[in-house]
């Protein structure tokens, strides 16, 4: 197969459409690996934008031209002198939009800067447009024979004096005709035609023409379906109207007839979206887009997926609304009409249905991998240490390099293992392992991890391996393998992934097994299964790997081939990883519902929730039921962001309907809560829930209860509009929080735990009791998403040495390696970085890409050395700076230029970036220009005084705009190029009117930032000055809205009313009444105590050895009630330490609890006072001394000192803490008496 190219061609500079057109050969200048035969395009740039020209390479590496084309070079670059040329022979000139850049970008085409091959899906783009082009018209009737059958099956209708006695079965009829033999028999056809209200003469009359129609389809009359007798082209997964009304029937069969001989497209499209207005139930754009097209094929385009084809309207760009409801069907046919009739010239859109099935069907090729770069990196550098180049004397250029190649290497491997998770859509690559280790020691090896979607979480994987480690000679292997992740696997997970040593590998195929054995060796098990089985066994295999090894060379030129052999490697082992799974009884990796009938019973019938919903929900609760009715629709299992994106509003709307609907069914049913840990979960009396999998990964499923879905089903819900309505879901309140909170109380009593509960009810306005009634490991994925992917949580923690310049902003050293002197930069703390990106403007536009985290640029086009060129940039969409003396790229060592000039350069070179913001300066004081960045920097040798330039896209040109405030008040600079980092991108786009489409908006999204540990810094040092500014009354926008300056950047500062604070306070460390004065009167606080109750709702309350049962919830009760008598309440023990028992119920981990976290807390509270310890846990009352903790032994000071001790405080007791006790569970139950 011929390799097919992309090249550029300037028509500035070369008129290469006119060259082709008058020529039809051109000798082009040839630098790439183009070989004789090979296909090129060219794209056309300037005005064109484009591709327009299909050559055939005819001869390559010519290296003097003799076609003559100079009339043609309008620059005299084109001289003959390049070289090395190819003959490049006109195939076909390409017109229209099909070829423009915009249309080809969604097919992934780039413009090439270079001659580039066309990646597979611009292939198989151009392939599909082009066989488009070049189609000729089709005869339907010789196409194929359900054209006929449509239409006559209408006539019969037709011919009828009136439709009254007409029903479903008439419908199935015209349908039935449609719908290929190879669904539906000729038997059941005829069977169709006996069963309708047709008359005898026209049964009869149907019934001989399917006779003939099929004679002929057996005869190969028919083009479609060549050598198969078959009629129809058309399956379904879809064969009665049953549901369908009366009316219905004979609204949709009237409208056949009325455009049966109609042949105006406009009329036709008009009696159809009319008679398509009301629903008619069991049709949907599907069967409806079948009947028509075989009634009228060059009107109504096809809209089936049930052949396995495509959407090609949606593959060129047709923005279709709604392509599957037959109520938006004619508003798109009238979209596919105008693209069809402007780009093409056949009228039968079967023509165009046979071309979709051939989307994604083409040979799949790749780009090619550098492997010799990846294996030379592992040979050259592996093991070997790698030091930051900043930090190096004379190795740092060796160290640039080192880091270079690191980055390179990983990344062709990244983009290898891309290419082979490709074929399998429900496998994910996972990150591909660094290049160096934590030691800063390259590693000597590269490996990426395979997995399910659903068991991500797990361990095990099927890894794509390079390395050293090899059981054979060679020094480096490619392997795919069955693994688990050492780091991250327990024993139970080498217990469970070691299940594949029961799966035999089929004779003949090169694959082995492998172990590692408990001391970390790596072995080959040459005995095979048996070997691994006796192994595992007896515990000598630590773990097991079923491994099959890529064949070499490991070069470019075998991608593809590497690529397949990766991929049917992979193939082969899935069954193996699958295999860990199923034995573990994680089918198709989802959870169990929760909770199950037996963890909470609900004898709730079908009559009883249809009670519950006339009588409360039905009455007055529309949004409650909008979403019990969205549930009946989608089957009664979904998660609510899966409502959310087929019903609209936000998740949290079904989240909190399902809660609200569940409180008022306790209620109801005089039913209580069902527990959960430290909460109690209202929903599991209407639904269960589980953590979703498959389409639902990520979220929270929720599963209707059967009796519940029976009961929907059964009353009339077709009055509900299922999709959201602001107005219509009015339960969905938001719950007003105080800005600044402090959640105070003991050790251990769930505050850090509870961060993230009021972190996501905040983010997403929801109550509190909303979000603690889903399961924590919903909230907290939430809050993961919040915090590091929306960036609108953020966390830190305060301790004695935390200051303004971390929190606020401060003055940072920086030295350059190179450099003498020391510089100082101001760099903002945590929480004013916090606050701008709350404060932050959003911009949104059709056209501009404004990049996520862009800087603004002043930039002097020109100036007074060149009045001129400021209106040149903004004609030609660029900005200029000049030093054409120096070279064209600069770099730290650049000779000839002062510090200023070099920083001025580098900033325009390397510092701006594609999306960045430039204004352009008109005084000191305003800017006339303002523009976004959308090229790279270029060095344009045909301008000598102005070569280096970006391309941008002016939104402003026009009269001055003052910005001196947004900069702080500071005058903009006369250098050429520098960052105006006072500016935020948001408030510049504010003041600039553009005509961009760019619309700038407030952040008015709820941010919270959460600060651990608040009472353990010094408040007036941290927040100095900004103190006042948390204040509600003082944050911006409000009434009393402050600002102060900062003392560094002397830079205005506020709090956006947008931003939550949260503390947590541990009250063992300080009193609340001791607090800082000022921090105390601007927050709100909670108190959170020991709650021994949390532990019996999750099972952690009981720990049983041999006839012995302890009640630790009691023992927590008893321990906590004598150190308030001791103490005070602020120093009790936490129920949070304890919450481990749940899944290990055991006395040795209650040992590990109490020496690892009652017993220090007790020393620090009651400052090692041991008898007061003692008194705590009981040890003063205990007759047997094996079951105190701490034993009291006393001093008799005589025996000790010499002389007379009389008149010494000398204490009574020694105190020694005995371990053994611990062990027992009696020392434990003596606690509670």
């Amino acid at each position: 197969m011929a390799t097919e190219w992309f090249i550029s061609g300037n028509p500035k500079k070369y008129d290469c459409i006119n060259a082709f057109r008058d020529l039809h050969k051109i000798d082009w200048k040839q630098s790439t690996n183009v070989e004789a035969g090979d296909i090129v395009y060219i794209y056309v740039s300037g005005e064109e934008h484009a591709v327009r020209l299909k050559c055939k390479a005819n001869k390559v590496n010519i290296e003097v031209p003799d076609i003559d084309d100079r009339k043609y070079d309008l620059t005299g670059e084109f001289d003959g002198t390049a070289g090395r040329y190819m003959e490049l022979e006109l195939i076909e000139e390409l017109a229209g939009d099909l070829y423009d850049r915009f249309s080809m970008e969604k097919h992934g085409f780039g413009i090439p800067q270079s001659p580039v091959r066309v990646n597979l899906d611009t292939r198989e783009y151009l392939n599909i447009a082009q066989e488009l082009q070049h189609a000729t018209e089709m005869d339907p009737d010789k196409h194929d024979g359900s054209y006929e059958l449509a239409r006559e099956t209408v006539r019969a209708y037709k011919n009828m004096d009136n439709l009254d006695q007409i029903d479903f079965k008439d419908m199935n009829l015209i349908y039935h005709m449609v719908i290929g033999t190879w669904r539906q028999k000729v038997d059941i056809k005829k069977k169709s035609i006996s069963e309708s209200h047709l008359p005898d003469s026209e049964k009869s009359r149907l019934t001989g023409l399917l006779d003939t129609i099929w004679e002929r389809a057996k005869n190969n009359t028919y083009s479609n379906h060549e050598g198969d007798a078959s009629i129809g082209m058309f399956g379904t997964a879809f064969y009665s109207f049953y549901d369908a009304k009366k009316e219905d029937c004979i609204r949709f069969i009237q409208m056949c007839i009325d455009i049966l001989d109609n042949d105006s497209d406009e009329e036709m499209f008009d009696i159809c979206q009319k008679a398509f207005a009301t629903v008619i139930p069991g049709m949907q754009a599907a069967s409806a887009s079948v009947i028509l097209h075989c009634l009228k094929p060059y009107t109504f385009p096809v809209f089936n997926s049930n052949s396995g084809n495509h959407n090609i309207y949606l593959y060129f760009g047709i923005d279709l609304e709604k392509a599957s409801d037959v109520g938006k069907y004619i508003g798109n046919c009238r979209k596919v009409k105008a693209f069809r009739d402007k780009n093409f010239t056949v009228k039968n859109y079967r023509i165009f249905d046979l071309e979709a099935r051939k989307l994604g069907k083409g040979e799949k090729e790749y780009d090619a991998i550098d492997f010799e770069r990846i294996v030379a990196f592992l040979r050259d550098y592996a093991g070997k240490h790698y030091v930051n180049p900043d930090k190096t004397g004379s190795d740092k250029e060796a160290m640039e390099a080192f880091k270079e190649e690191g980055g390179k290497a990983r990344e062709e491997y990244t983009n290898f293992c891309a290419h082979v998770v490709s074929a399998f859509p429900d496998l994910e690559a996972q990150s591909c392992s660094g290049w160096i280790n934590q030691g800063n020691n390259t590693q000597r090896y590269f490996w990426v991890e395979l997995k399910k979607k659903d068991w991500k979480n797990y361990p095990h994987s099927i890894s794509i391996s390079l390395n050293d480690k090899s059981l054979t000679d060679e020094e480096w292997v490619l392997s795919v393998r069955v693994e688990t992740r050492d780091g991250a696997s327990k024993e139970e997970d080498y217990s469970r992934h070691n299940v594949i040593a029961d799966m035999a590998i089929p004779e003949g195929v090169d694959a082995y097994y492998a172990y590692t054995n408990k001391q970390g060796d790596y072995l080959l098990a040459e005995g095979g299964q048996q070997e691994v089985q006796e192994l595992r066994d007896s515990g000598k295999a630590r773990k097991i790997q079923v491994i099959k090894r890529i064949s070499k060379p490991y070069d470019y030129t075998r991608t593809t081939e590497i690529v397949k052999e990766t991929q049917d490697a992979v193939k082969f082992l899935l069954p193996f990883y699958k295999y860990i799974f199923e034995q573990a009884g994680v089918l198709g990796g989802a959870a169990e519902y929760w909770p199950s009938a037996e963890e909470y019973p609900v004898n709730l019938t079908k009559d009883d929730w249809k009670r519950f919903i006339d009588e409360v929900e039905s009455k007055s609760h529309d949004g409650c039921m909008r979403v019990l009715a969205c549930y009946v629709d989608i089957g009664g299992i979904g998660s609510p962001k899966t409502l959310s994106d087929k019903y609209k509003g936000h998740p949290t709307v079904y989240t909190s309907s399902i809660l609200n609907t569940s409180k008022r069914a306790l209620n109801f049913f005089g039913m209580d809560p069902c527990p959960d840990g430290d909460t109690q979960r209202y929903f599991p009396i209407a639904f269960q829930g589980r953590i979703g999998s498959e389409v639902n990964a990520g979220t929270y499923e929720y599963k209707m209860r059967p009796e519940l879905l029976e009961a929907l089903k059964e009353m009339d819900l077709t009055g509900i509009d299922l999709m959201y309505d602001k107005g219509g879901d009015d339960e969905m309140s938001e719950t007003e929080f105080d800005k600044n909170i402090i959640l105070y109380g003991p050790p251990g009593t769930g505050k850090t735990y509870n961060t993230a509960i009021y972190a996501v009810a905040i983010c997403d306005k929801l109550s509190l009791d909303e979000v603690k009634a889903r399961p924590y490991e919903e909230v907290l994925d939430r809050y993961r998403v919040l915090k590091d992917e929306e960036k609108r949580v953020a966390f830190t923690t305060f301790h004695q040495s935390y200051g303004y310049e971390e929190f606020i902003e401060g003055i940072k050293p920086k030295m350059d390696s190179d450099a003498f002197d020391v510089e100082y930069t101001i760099k903002d703390g945590v929480f004013k970085d916090f606050c701008d990106r709350a404060s932050k403007k959003k911009t949104s536009s059709s056209g501009v890409n404004v990049g996520e985290n862009a800087r603004v640029w002043n930039v002097i086009l020109g100036g007074n050395d060149d009045p001129d060129l400021k209106q040149r940039c903004f004609n030609e969409g660029t900005i200029r700076i000049g030093w054409h003396k120096s070279p064209e790229v600069i770099t730290d060592e650049t000779e000839g230029l002062n510090d200023k000039e070099r920083r001025i350069l580098l900033n325009f070179q390397d510092e701006m970036e594609i999306g960045d913001v430039v204004v352009a300066r008109a005084t000191s004081e305003a800017v006339d220009g303002v523009a976004i960045i959308t090229g790279g920097v270029e060095f344009d040798t045909s301008d000598e005084h102005y070569p280096r330039k970006r391309k941008v896209q002016w939104l402003y040109k026009g009269a001055n705009i003052s910005i001196i405030d947004l900069n702080g008040g500071t005058r903009l600079d006369r250098k050429s190029v520098y960052p105006l980092n006072r500016i935020s991108v948001g408030d510049l786009l504010s003041r600039v009117p553009t005509e961009s489409g760019l619309e700038v908006e407030d952040e008015t999204r709820p941010f919270v930032f959460i600060i651990d540990e608040i009472n353990r810094g010094n408040i007036s040092k941290v927040f100095g000055e900004l103190i006042t500014l948390i204040e509600p009354t003082k944050r911006k926008g409000a009434k009393e809205a402050m600002e102060a300056t900062l003392p560094y950047s002397n830079v205005p500062f506020g709090v956006p009313n947008n931003v939550y604070l949260i503390g947590t306070m541990n009250t063992a460390d300080r009193s609340i009444a001791i607090m800082d004065t000022a921090l105390r009167r601007r927050f709100k606080f909670e108190e959170m105590m020991p709650s021994p109750q949390v532990l019996r709702n999750i099972g952690a309350d009981k720990v049983i050895e041999g006839d012995v049962e302890l009640d630790v919830a009691e023992m927590l009760e008893v321990i906590n009630k004598r150190i308030e008598y001791l103490f005070d309440r602020e120093h009790t023990i936490g129920h949070a330490f304890f919450t481990s028992l749940k899944d290990e119920p055991t006395v040795q981990k209650l040992a590990s609890i109490f020496k690892k976290s009652v017993i220090p807390l007790l020393q620090e509270y009651f400052y090692e006072d041991y008898s007061k310890i003692r008194m705590v846990l009981g040890d003063n009352g205990k007759e047997n001394t094996e079951h105190m903790f701490i034993l009291a032994n006393e001093i008799k000071s005589n025996q000790i000192f010499k002389g007379d001790t009389s008149d010494v405080d000398i204490p009574d007791y020694s105190y020694v803490i005995q371990d053994e006790a611990f062990d027992n569970i009696l020392s434990y139950k003596e606690i509670i008496g």
